[in-house]
Parts: structure tokens; C-alpha cells; sequence
């Protein structure tokens, strides 16, 4: 199973459609959206105008410019009544007022638990949450505490007991009790840092003096920083690249897929996508190709499928690159 500090992530980014949350996967069929088993079938009719993904037992969706949720079923659970939403974590989730336009959280009736007065917020992660009022961001708990009085120009979510923090264009990291244990001093690379700075199986990648390694959580560098690019260990291998290629190093800072690949997503299931020549494939733990590079977008596997673009073609694929569910349109 993918991590779940880099699945929430991903999942707070809108980055993958995956069947890991009750089975079901949202899909779009003649303009509307619905959602899907990991067999193709359909499990809730499409008749929203817009959906996210499956946590926790329900689903945000959108009827006439108003969000709410369903549930597995399709049953309406809180009716749509909010600007917009974000998907429900740890028993919460952030929900735009409709008549204020600020950013609050709602339970899982309906009812504000922490109230909208924010102009931004992200899911909770170990018990808390990013804020943002103005231009700044601030941690609250969920009973709307701030866990420290401290303003940050932004924040990672919390992982294995720390979250990042970006001060003066550099990033520190804080404890779970609000204390800072790096200053920061690691440098914002490109968006990818909004990306991948966070701890996942015991290290978060870091950029320091344009190159990058990991950390662990002490701050103490477990691989020297060396790299080009790094994104987060999952399933043991971190993608890295050298010279402009990515390959893949073990927890030791050994290289174990080498450096061939335009781009890679990271291992999940155990395969992992790659790019060359700006198509697509599959490969496995040891690199060989499992699906070759056809495929014009292709993002990672869960549940033993895979969410694929080809020839205007959208669908989900199988381990053996077949189709279980696509759409032309």
C-alpha cells in the first residue's frame, strides 16, 4: 500500500485517481462525473458536475455550483450547500462558506466544527492543519487552537511527527509541539518543493546550495545532498536524477534503477511510471519495462490499476496494460 503520508499528499494536490478509499474511483462520462469498481463497472451513476476522490467513507461532489457529500452508495449525506470543498481527513474536512467566501471545517453531519474565517486551508495531518489568512499560514489542532502564534509563508503537512516550514524563502522544520529543530535553510526549488518536502518512510528530500539529498528526522543528512532533483522514498526506492536523467536510489544512497528515464512518477504496487521520448510506460523494481512507453499521461497504480491517457483515449489499465474502463470522450 502507497504510504499514506505520500498518498494524503498526493491526494490534497488532486494528483491521483485512486481506487484505495472504499474501492471506488471518480470518472467523467458526457460531461458529468460519476464513479467507478476497479473492475469498470459503474457504482454511482455520473450525474455531478464535479467530484473528488473517495476518503473516509464519502465523497465531495458538486450539483449547481455547490458542494457536498455522498456516500458509497451515492446517498446524499451532506447536501450541497457550501462554495467550495475539500475532502474529508482525520473526520474533517475544509469547506468554503457560500455566503462569506472564507474556509472553514465541517464534521462528518454537516456542522462547523472550526469556523470560516480563513482564506485558505489544507487537510488535517496528525492532528492538524494549515491555515492561511492574508499571506500568511498558521497550524491549527482541531478544535481551531493554533499550536504555535508563529506565521510562516507556508507549510507542508504534518508527517511522522514534523512538518516543514518557509521562512525568508528557506525551509525549516518544526516538532509536533510547535518547536522549530532545523532552522530554515534549505532552498525552494521550482514547485516541486510544494511537492515532496515532507518525511515518508523516515527521510524528506532537501535542496541545500542547488543540490539535493535526504534527510532523517534529526535534520542529520542520511544521503548527501548530490542530486539534480529527488522526490520522496516509497516502497524503499527514491527517484533522483543525474545529468538531466532520473533513476532511483535505495535507503543507503544506492543507485538500483539506473539513470535512464525523462521523468518518473514513484513506486507504487510495485511499478512505477516513466517517460521517454514524452511517452509513457511501466517498469518494476528491478527497471525492467513491465508496459512500454505508449501512453501520452500516465499516472501510478492502486488497487492493480493505473489512470492512463492515449490517443485521446482516458482510461484505467491493469498490470498487463489492458483496459478495464475507458472513455473516448
Amino acid at each position: 500500500m502507497l504510504n499514506q503520508h505520500l498518498e494524503k499528499r498526493l491526494k490534497l494536490l488532486g494528483g491521483l485517481p485512486y481506487f484505495n478509499y472504499n474501492g471506488l474511483a471518480p470518472v467523467k462520462v458526457n460531461d458529468k462525473w460519476g464513479f467507478i469498481t476497479p473492475d469498470g463497472k459503474s457504482a454511482i451513476d455520473a450525474e455531478f458536475d464535479k467530484v473528488f476522490f473517495f476518503t473516509e467513507e464519502s465523497a465531495a461532489i458538486m450539483l449547481d455550483d455547490k458542494w457536498g457529500f455522498v456516500d458509497v452508495r451515492g446517498k446524499l449525506l451532506i447536501k450541497p450547500k457550501f462554495g467550495d470543498s475539500q475532502m474529508f481527513f482525520e473526520g474533517l474536512a475544509g469547506v468554503k462558506d457560500y455566503q462569506n467566501g472564507k474556509w472553514g471545517f465541517i464534521n462528518t453531519e454537516g456542522q462547523y466544527q472550526i469556523e470560516p474565517i480563513f482564506d485558505m486551508v489544507t487537510g488535517f495531518s496528525e492532528g492538524y492543519a494549515s491555515v492561511k489568512i492574508g499571506e500568511k499560514w498558521q497550524i491549527i489542532d482541531k478544535s481551531g487552537q493554533l499550536l504555535t502564534d508563529e506565521k510562516f509563508e507556508d507549510l507542508s503537512i504534518f508527517a511522522e511527527g514534523f512538518c516543514f516550514y518557509k521562512k525568508n524563502d528557506k525551509w525549516g522544520i518544526l516538532n509536533k509541539y510547535g518547536k522549530s529543530i532545523v532552522s530554515p535553510i534549505y532552498k525552494d526549488f521550482k514547485e516541486q518543493t510544494k511537492l515532496f518536502y515532507f518525511y515518508c518512510e523516515n527521510a524528506a528530500p532537501v535542496c541545500l546550495d542547488g543540490l539535493w539529498g535526504f534527510i532523517g528526522h534529526d535534520g542529520k543528512w542520511l544521503v548527501e545532498p548530490q542530486f539534480g532533483m529527488a522526490n520522496v522514498y516509497s516502497e524503499g526506492f527514491a527517484g533522483v536524477t543525474k545529468n538531466g536523467l532520473w533513476g532511483f536510489i535505495d535507503k543507503n544512497g544506492k543507485t538500483v534503477i539506473d539513470f535512464q528515464f525523462d521523468s518518473v512518477l514513484v513506486f507504487t504496487e510495485g511499478l512505477c511510471g516513466f517517460s521517454k521520448n514524452k511517452k509513457w510506460g511501466y517498469i518494476d523494481m528491478t527497471g525492467k519495462v513491465i508496459i512500454d512507453a505508449v501512453y501520452d499521461m500516465a499516472l501510478g497504480f492502486s488497487g492493480g490499476v493505473a489512470y492512463t491517457l492515449k490517443d485521446n483515449i482516458i482510461g484505467f489499465i491493469n498490470e498487463q496494460g489492458e483496459y478495464i474502463w475507458k472513455n473516448t470522450k
